[in-house]
């Protein structure tokens, strides 16, 4: 009751407190509503630790439907502050296409940056990246040289692959 109502007044370690005891099942049923009611309180005072719980509710479904762009919209938030499981999310995201065009190139960039960050995730994240760079986009970082196309712009033009769109 009394952790209900410092959430209440706006206290955010009182709500993150009171998300992760739901989320978590710590002494009550687990109840991903009253989770996600609890870290949206945080996440809305800007702590980049609720962001991304938010985030990952909303990825995952817990306490509603899926939503990959509500989650987008909140791992970028956490992100911004250098959260790095939220830079990882969105390099996953960027990857897979969940929530946005999926871009390999975007994707790396992102991993990149977690790692930088100090995310473990993002290390095994960017391995299955690059092993599903070799097996679906041989090509991506290399010259390639367009022929046979029936578009004249395009005939004979060579450049460096540099993105390429995966539909999972």
């Amino acid at each position: 009751v009394m952790l209900q109502e410092a959430m209440d007044q706006g206290h955010v370690d009182a709500a993150v407190l009171l998300g992760s005891i739901y989320l978590w099942g710590q002494g009550v049923a687990v109840d991903h509503v009253q989770a996600i009611a609890g870290y949206k309180v945080g996440a809305k005072a800007g702590d980049p630790v609720c962001q991304f719980q938010v985030g990952t509710m909303n990825f995952r479904g817990f306490g509603g439907d899926v939503n990959y762009e509500e989650a987008w919209a909140w791992f970028e938030k956490s992100a911004a502050q250098d959260y790095a499981d939220a830079v990882q999310m969105l390099g996953s995201m960027y990857y897979i296409g969940r929530g946005v065009t999926s871009s390999f190139h975007h994707g790396r960039e992102y991993l990149n940056r977690a790692i930088e960050l100090g995310s473990t995730k993002a290390g095994v994240s960017l391995d299955q990246l690059t092993e599903m760079i070799h097996e679906k986009a041989p090509l991506l970082d290399k010259r390639v040289e367009i022929r046979g196309t029936s578009r004249a712009d395009l005939n004979g033009q060579s450049g460096v692959a540099t993105d390429f769109h995966y539909h999972v």
